[in-house]
């Protein structure tokens, strides 16, 4: 088909969607080799995977005194696996 032949609506070498590993493939790496130990403290990120939120939204609940225990090792927030279970247990299961 020629330009010529073409209709006018017809894209011309659109490139094809990315898909969101090729886009971000820091996430999916990190998301595909995930799984969250036991045995050592979890960062903020390992707490936003675990609760599914973004890691904005720990840090605010932390700021509001609202989410589970953490503690300052140096500088880092790090947060014990017991707790934050502890404090997905103790939510209401009442539907807001």
């Amino acid at each position: 088909m020629t330009a010529i032949d073409r209709p006018p609506h017809a894209p011309v070498n659109q490139p094809r969607a990315l898909s969101k590993q090729e886009v971000r493939p820091h996430k999916a790496k990190r998301a595909a080799k995930h799984a969250l130990p036991e045995d050592r403290l979890w960062s903020v990120m390992d707490v936003a995977y675990f609760l599914a939120v973004p890691v904005q939204t720990v840090y605010s609940w932390r700021g509001q005194g609202r989410g589970p225990k953490g503690r300052l090792v140096g500088r880092r927030l790090r947060y014990r696996p017991e707790d934050v279970r502890e404090w997905v247990a103790a939510l209401s299961t009442d539907v807001a």
